[in-house]
């Protein structure tokens, strides 16, 4: 029988009553490389959909990242305990991908047929662009401005500022937990660099850490969890959690701040972009702990001119004042805090070399014409330091295109980011450019 991935089942337990939970795998299991069962301890039951545990309660709707438009109604968790048990477990994982492709009042027979028949075909014929195209762009009610928000994030600023923060992590053969993961892009830089982690991502969205399992950061291990709730975690089990682009969405950061220090062997978080009142808030959580402040300004220029963090020193509040997302770095390790490392090569070059989805692609007579353009106004001023980085404009020959596309290295392409690390099934270049 299938057994639950390694480091899950070394780490997990129950968060309402704190027992070990054991995995018990069923008896139908619907697809070749996945996992279906149910964990459970002496009192709940948790069903694992695809290898993915949903460590929840009572109905899973969707969360947004924009306030107001939370879906409330989605599968309950009972119920999926009762599929991944039955004769169609393949239904648990169309529930819970279902509830994220329609709004309500949408007809959902239809979207259950399409994304049955989606989950049963070769993973390799879809790629994580398909699937947020389904969701962020042709479901009811889609958010369409989140479509370019996760399809262009690997040489966005903010991801540049991650890449940044994330080269501090301490050394350790202990794995990394991501909180808020979302669609496990800081996992896949995390689980392809030279030296590359073990790394269990946590969001409160199924659709996000399945298409993260499956597409985007296949070597990271996911769970369904509510980062707002008391996580599934024994204590100490990790080397260095992460929060990234969420902590400020969190309503009970206290307890969240508690939670992700209790995990980790020497209480080491990474808090990365958050507004400002969100950093005051942690940080007189801390009490006598030691951390670091830093801006995402300064996070970016370190990254564009080849390292790191600067941990060393505390920087002073007013220093920082200007800056609208920062990042905080605490730690009971003392040797966390170091100066900045140099990079040996952009971070942002792990993966597979492919062209930047970012660029729209146009095909000339004489010339293949690479332009760089933001999808739309709000992107546009989330996203505005991305200018001082990507070409407006590249012309390549048609076989400098081709070349590039599959992946031969090429200097100038790779120094104005047209050329990036990218997972192996992530977009379908080129890329056909819409508004949104």
């Amino acid at each position: 029988m299938p057994a639950l991935a390694g480091v899950l089942s070394s780490t997990l337990r129950c968060p309402q009553c704190l027992e070990t939970l054991r995995f018990t795998a069923s008896d139908r299991q619907p697809l070749p490389d996945g996992v279906f069962g149910v964990l459970r301890c002496s009192r709940h039951r948790y069903p694992v959909v695809d290898g993915i545990p949903v460590i929840r309660t009572g109905v899973l709707g969707v969360r947004e990242h924009m306030p107001g438009r939370d879906t409330p109604t989605g599968p309950v968790v009972d119920d999926l305990v009762t599929k991944v048990l039955g004769p169609d477990p393949l239904g648990a994982l169309v529930d819970l991908l279902g509830a994220a492709t329609h709004g309500p009042g949408a007809p959902a027979a239809r979207w259950r047929r399409e994304v049955r028949a989606l989950v049963s075909r070769p993973p390799a014929e879809l790629t994580a662009q398909d699937w947020l195209h389904l969701v962020y762009v042709r479901s009811q009610d889609a958010n369409r401005q989140l479509y370019p928000y996760f399809l262009y994030r690997f040489s966005q600023p903010r991801y540049l500022a991650s890449l940044s923060l994330t080269s501090a992590f301490p050394p350790t053969d202990l794995p990394v937990l991501d909180l808020a993961c979302g669609l496990g892009h800081v996992i896949h830089h995390l689980t392809s660099r030279p030296r590359p982690c073990e790394v269990v991502g946590v969001d409160l969205n199924f659709f996000q850490v399945w298409v993260a399992r499956r597409a985007i950061a296949p070597a990271g291990h996911y769970v369904c969890a509510d980062g707002s709730q008391p996580l599934p975690f024994r204590d100490g089990v990790f080397g260095t959690t992460l929060c990234t682009d969420a902590f400020h969405l969190f309503e009970d950061k206290r307890s969240a701040l508690s939670e992700l220090r209790r995990c980790t062997v020497s209480g080491t978080v990474f808090l990365d972009r958050m507004g400002v009142r969100a950093t005051r808030a942690a940080r007189d959580f801390l009490g006598v702990a030691d951390y670091r402040v830093l801006g995402e300004d300064e996070l970016v220029d370190g990254y564009l001119t080849g390292h790191g963090p600067q941990l060393e020193r505390p920087r002073p509040e007013r220093e920082l004042t200007s800056q609208r997302w920062q990042s905080l770095v605490v730690s009971d390790d003392p040797t966390v805090f170091t100066a900045p490392v140099p990079f040996p090569t952009p971070p942002h070059l792990a993966g597979r070399l492919g062209l930047n989805p970012v660029y729209q692609v146009e095909h000339r007579d004489a010339h293949v014409r690479l332009r760089f353009e933001f999808p739309n106004d709000w992107y546009a001023a989330e996203h505005r330091r991305s200018t001082e980085y990507h070409a407006a404009d590249l012309e390549l020959s048609h076989q400098c295109f081709a070349e590039a596309a599959a992946g031969q290295p090429r200097v100038d392409l790779i120094r104005r980011f047209a050329q990036i690390g990218l997972p192996d099934r992530y977009v379908r270049q080129p890329v056909a450019r819409e508004r949104y």
